[in-house]
């Protein structure tokens, strides 16, 4: 995060979340934290947390919900528009779609989710292959018509926690923050939950994958 006047983030921020700027925050202090901290990254225990505090002076932030935060006007004008689906009801990808992936990775699907389109047809999803005795393999896949760009989640398969801890062999749940053009190529933010937390991420596109970026964190929320 940019520092401003005496170790201070810059003091105008932009909230993004579905795939477009949701609310205008500014600065408003450093918070040290409280004894009385659980640890968890929740809005109930949010007063005993160390870090910044932004105040929201336009639009609004979704409660619960991971918002990518920035002051980087080149990214905001970068953003592609996005139309987001509910995770709670995501829709599966279409057959073509599929047996594309399927060819590329020589390995057949049995889950996709859907998570976004853009206004140029192109989409995002969740794929899960078949898995092949302990391999598992799930992807975050861009789909456009000339191009397939993923991050792949390889796994050992667990019982209980294949990908996510206490998770069984469910993959959890992915949403996508944003997705932005810079420099002729994709840069996503996504999060990606379990039963125990969330990871949120950006990724920027680099020969057909995703690869990791500086920019990540965790949110811990396993009840106490």
């Amino acid at each position: 995060m940019p520092e401003g006047e005496e170790g201070a983030p810059s003091k105008h921020h932009v909230a993004i979340r579905y795939g477009k700027a949701v609310a205008k925050l500014t600065f408003s202090k450093r918070q040290e934290g409280t004894a009385d901290n659980t640890g968890r990254d929740t809005e109930y225990n949010f007063e005993h947390l160390p870090g910044s505090v932004f105040e929201t002076t336009e639009g609004s932030l979704t409660p619960g919900k991971t918002h990518f935060i920035t002051d980087n006007a080149f990214l905001l004008h970068a953003l592609v528009p996005l139309a987001v689906t509910s995770p709670e009801r995501p829709s599966p990808a279409d057959r073509k779609t599929i047996q594309r992936i399927e060819k590329l990775k020589n390995r057949k699907v049995v889950e996709s989710k859907l998570l976004a389109k853009t206004e140029e047809a192109a989409h995002i999803g969740l794929f899960v292959f078949e898995r092949k005795e302990e391999d598992m393999l799930a992807s975050l896949v861009y789909v456009g018509e000339d191009k397939l760009i993923f991050r792949d989640y390889p796994a050992t398969y667990d019982e209980t926690s294949t990908w996510r801890a206490d998770g069984g062999d469910e993959v959890g749940q992915f949403e996508v923050l944003f997705l932005a053009h810079v420099g002729g190529k994709r840069v996503l933010g996504a999060t990606w939950a379990g039963p125990e937390g969330e990871n949120a991420f950006v990724y920027q596109e680099k020969d057909g994958t995703f690869e990791e970026t500086s920019l990540q964190g965790y949110r811990y929320w396993s009840p106490e």
